[in-house]
């Protein structure tokens, strides 16, 4: 019958975890890179045609979040964050409006502000 080994102490255990990892991690950035395989940043492809701005909003603001109460900013702030959102909508590749569509957006959202009382 062969001799048990004892356990390894928490601290040990989390050493050659910690070593194991870190050799892995050393490999993997190592690891040649292959040529020709990135591509080339591109257009997002348009998919909006020339539409309401109800349908824009509707269409475009659920790429990322559950469409914004009307109410929820004031009319100054509005075209202000169009813009910003489709500048962000443009920089992670998600289809974003054109300048006419976003101010159709714009349009479509200001005219739907309920007055206030």
């Amino acid at each position: 019958m062969s001799p048990i080994t004892p356990p390894m102490k928490n601290s040990t255990a989390i050493g050659v975890t910690a070593l194991f990892a870190l050799v892995a991690f050393a490999i993997l950035i190592s690891l040649p890179e292959k040529k020709g395989t990135h591509e080339m940043k591109q257009e997002p492809s348009r998919v909006f045609p020339l539409a309401s701005g109800k349908t824009l909003f509707e269409e475009s603001c659920v790429q990322c979040h559950t469409l914004p109460l009307f109410k929820s900013h004031t009319p100054d702030q509005w075209p202000i964050l169009v813009k910003k959102m489709n500048r962000y909508m443009e920089q992670t590749g998600k289809n974003y409006l054109s300048t006419d569509e976003a101010d159709a957006v714009t349009s479509y959202i200001l005219s739907n502000i309920p007055a206030k009382n």
